[in-house]
């Protein structure tokens, strides 16, 4: 799944520079590393998940570009162009909603404190796929570059790590691809979203 952000039409050129300079050679590790260890195919029971997440990236944006990793990925899975959680796009309630599959007024995130939050009666989805199935050998790594989604969001996931670095992101979701084998990945980059507040 890949998620991208909306973000004021005016900006979006920059952003998507932006992109291509930090982004191609980090997603092509990623996609590398996603790739290969779907090779060989797995059973349909030991499906994985891959969340990457670009905030800040309009995807009409992206769309116009040659962007041959993030195709890549897409090819080989489900994927949507056009997700949205909630308008006005704000981190905060659009991440709690993706991850919570309930809306504001349910999760209760509002704004990007957090503030508010009923994470006990709508749980992450990470918590929820490791609780459908006490069983399953699930695992999973939550790599983000904004902290707060690591640390404000009760995510469940067995590694995790956030600090302003689609570079150190990525690096980490590769070496936990390269060393493991995670039931379900997110990978939230930021940085083109921190530009775009910047300019």
């Amino acid at each position: 799944m890949i998620l991208l952000d909306s973000v004021p039409f005016h900006s979006y050129l920059v952003r998507v520079n932006l992109f291509k300079k930090i982004g191609s050679a980090a997603l092509a590790g990623l996609a590398a590393a996603w790739l290969a260890m779907a090779l060989p195919p797995a059973p349909a029971e030991a499906s994985r998940l891959l969340i990457l997440g670009v905030d800040g990236c309009r995807p009409d944006a992206l769309l116009r570009c040659r962007a041959p990793h993030l195709s890549g990925l897409a090819e080989g899975g489900a994927f949507t162009w056009w997700a949205l959680s909630r308008p006005p796009t704000k981190s905060g309630p659009c991440w709690s909603s993706v991850f919570t599959g309930a809306w504001s007024g349910k999760h209760g995130v509002t704004d990007n404190t957090f503030a508010n939050s009923r994470f006990d009666l709508y749980p992450m989805l990470f918590r929820r796929l490791r609780d459908a199935d006490a069983d399953a050998d699930f695992n999973s790594g939550w790599f983000v570059y904004w902290p707060d989604l690591n640390t404000a969001m009760p995510h469940g996931a067995d590694v995790s790590a956030g600090d302003w670095s689609d570079e150190r992101t990525v690096d980490r979701a590769v070496d936990l691809l390269t060393r493991g084998n995670p039931s379900a990945l997110l990978v939230q980059l930021g940085a083109i979203d921190s530009e775009g507040h910047a300019s």
